[in-house]
């Protein structure tokens, strides 16, 4: 079981999935979890040009989902942050997980070309290369 999780929050991967692999991993009182939710530069720039949506709107959007997502955890008797970067997804994610709280990251696996030959997503793959942690990798159901 580990004290503390870092949970690299992707808005098009199912919560519940998530959440059932938290409770396997964690300690409700003593779990703490941080989700890290990651705005790429190019789907800022995307939201921002072509749906008109200024930062700040985006900023209080993916607050609103990760509060969706801290809730149902909490209700567990998790603690729970949400902390919401923008920048490149693996060096936010690998920046945020070599500040030496955590014990284990977690990702979903949810590529965004199916198409690919390869079994994991590229943001799934390069973290779990280049963390120092252990990954936990959920795959979509």
């Amino acid at each position: 079981m580990y004290n503390n999780i870092l949970l690299a929050y992707n808005s098009n991967f199912p919560k519940d999935v998530f959440i059932q692999e938290i409770e396997k991993l964690g300690v409700p009182d003593k779990t703490e979890i941080m989700l890290l939710h990651v705005i790429s530069q190019k789907n800022l720039e995307h939201t921002i040009l072509k749906k008109g949506i200024h930062l700040e709107e985006i900023v209080d959007i993916k607050k609103a989902e990760l509060d969706s997502f801290i809730y149902p955890l909490e209700q567990k008797g998790f603690k729970c942050t949400a902390k919401i970067n923008r920048g490149d997804i693996n060096k936010e994610i690998l920046n945020e997980s070599n500040d030496g709280v955590y014990e284990v990251i977690v990702l979903g696996n949810k590529k965004a070309n199916n198409d690919l030959k390869n079994i994991l997503g590229s943001v799934t793959h390069k973290i779990s290369k280049r963390s120092k942690l252990p990954v936990l990798i959920i795959k979509d159901q």
